[in-house]
């Protein structure tokens, strides 16, 4: 037998076939064949298109939550875009209303500052007025040389009238009683010649008086105006006829 006779035989034993005499050799015996393969493979092929139609809703569902979502999603960044716009409208606005208050309360600040400037620079005028006005009626209320004197005297001036002891007419010492020294009292305020007329201050004489204040006045003349009050009211420059 040659070489290539028993490799022949070797393969076609290697592959399952017999030799059982004769010509051919016996084919290996295997798996009955299936003849309801073609049924099989319907139902089979049947069950993957009803899957392939499961898969396929499934698909769609899945594509229009998807579609949904994206929707939302889209929905929810414009409306975070809009808060983000509407706080940062309401911060700049805040911010706005800050600076206008404090610019407000500055403005205020200021304006009861300068009240409270113009009030104190009012009463020290008002001060300096009435301490002047206090001058000018001590100083005016009488001439110089000259002193005021109650028309009907007191019981302190009617007793030290009586103790003055003066000299009789026939010697010796005479006491006044109350009523004659009342009533020479009386006749000497009858005797006394009337006041010298005092000339009123002129208006750079009343300025020199309230120079140092005059800078916190805004009206100067309003000081000569309570000036010649008080002249008039003690009698000072009555018939001047520039009054």
């Amino acid at each position: 037998m040659t070489d290539k006779a028993k490799a022949a035989i070797a393969t076609l034993e290697n592959l399952g076939y017999t030799h059982e005499g004769g010509s051919l050799w016996k084919p290996p015996l295997g798996k009955a064949p299936d003849f309801n393969m073609l049924d099989s493979l319907r139902a089979r092929a049947d069950s993957l298109e009803d899957q392939l139609i499961v898969q396929a809703n499934r698909a769609v569902i899945a594509e229009q939550q998807v579609t949904a979502l994206t929707q939302r999603l889209d929905m929810a960044n414009r409306l975070n875009t809009d808060a983000r716009n509407q706080l940062a409208q309401q911060a700049a606005k805040l911010e706005w209303m800050d600076e206008e208050m404090r610019s407000q309360c500055n403005i205020h600040g200021m304006a009861a500052e300068r009240e409270a400037t113009r009030m104190t620079q009012n009463q020290r005028m008002h001060d300096r007025i009435a301490e002047l006005e206090a001058q000018l009626s001590a100083r005016q209320a009488a001439p110089d040389g000259w002193r005021l004197v109650p028309v009907e005297p007191t019981t302190e001036m009617t007793k030290a009238g009586g103790d003055v002891e003066v000299e009789g007419d026939f010697g010796g010492e005479q006491v006044l009683f109350g009523s004659e020294v009342k009533q020479i009292y009386a006749a000497m305020l009858s005797a006394a010649p009337p006041p010298p007329e005092r000339e009123p201050l002129t208006d750079e004489q009343i300025m020199d008086l309230v120079r140092d204040e005059c800078h916190e006045m805004r009206w100067p003349s309003t000081a000569i105006s309570i000036f010649r009050a008080g002249e008039r009211a003690h009698g000072i420059g009555a018939t001047n006829d520039n009054l």
